[in-house]
């Protein structure tokens, strides 16, 4: 057992909640999404200690081996410190108001996007998830996810290409029509899953033949790409999108606002603006 300081408070075992062994999500990816929710959240505090395995064990009824992944994942992202014979300690500052409120800005602003542009669907159906996108949905491999190819249009012009995977069932709740005609985060929120963060990267390419024709460039043209992991409020990924942006046509706006995290500490944190180029 940790040779835990005095003193130190360690976190309640039940605040983990229920684990739900048939899920297609793995136990231990289970643990470390309600953890990190917890921590981001300010619920557990800093300072704090986590449960050890043998804990979650006993009380979760998983293998030493499930907790102890799930806390390693913790300590990958920064968020706690493992210390052989000291146990699990929190490290992160829980700020319960960044989150959801960079998120809620996202959201309104992709759907503002939507409202001021058309979309062409291009193909729809469901199919086994590629290993790669898989691992990034927390999936296993040919899990079978709808997978849905789309065309934006802003005043009759191709403006963005888009692949979007979603779990099987929440796609299950809407069709090709509502595709059509609504934002598909409005469409996932419907479906009862509040959408809470998301892992987004951006990057440049070069358009490839097939994507430059359907945007209507040449090929090899420069294109901003972006990936996007959307997750809902219990931390389940119900969206993976890649989509291509005519450089001509879109801009990332980024407003950087000077805050101080913890005393004597102060960084710029960005809010983000997507929008079309009018």
């Amino acid at each position: 057992m940790a040779d835990v300081t005095p003193g130190t408070p360690i976190a309640d075992t039940a605040m983990i909640g229920m684990i739900d062994p048939k899920s297609p999500m793995p136990l231990y990816y289970q643990i470390y999404l309600r953890y990190k929710h917890l921590i981001k959240t300010g619920q557990i505090a800093e300072g704090v200690r986590l449960p050890a395995e043998s804990a979650l064990e006993n009380a979760i009824g998983v293998s030493r081996i499930t907790a102890k992944r799930a806390m390693d994942e913790l300590a990958n992202d920064g968020l706690v410190r493992r210390e052989r014979g000291r146990g699990t300690t929190v490290i992160h500052s829980g700020a319960p108001s960044s989150v959801s409120a960079d998120i809620s800005g996202l959201v309104s602003t992709l759907i503002a996007i939507g409202e001021s542009t058309t979309v062409e669907l291009l193909a729809f159906d469901y199919v086994e998830a590629p290993a790669a996108i898989a691992h990034e949905m927390m999936i296993d491999a040919g899990t079978r996810v709808q997978r849905v190819e789309r065309l934006r249009l802003k005043d009759g012009n191709p403006f963005s290409y888009i692949i979007t995977h979603i779990p099987e069932d929440i796609g299950r709740t809407f069709g090709p029509d509502d595709l059509a005609n609504h934002p598909i985060l409005s469409l996932v929120e419907a479906a009862g899953h509040t959408i809470h963060e998301a892992d987004q990267v951006v990057s440049a390419k070069n358009a490839p033949r097939a994507i430059a024709d359907t945007l209507g460039v040449p090929e090899n043209s420069a294109l901003l790409h972006i990936r996007r992991i959307v997750r809902n409020s219990e931390g389940r990924p119900v969206q993976h999108l890649e989509v291509d942006y005519r450089s001509d046509m879109y801009r990332l706006n980024m407003n950087l606002v000077r805050i101080t995290p913890n005393e004597g500490t102060e960084i710029w944190a960005a809010r983000n603006e997507a929008a079309p180029i009018e």
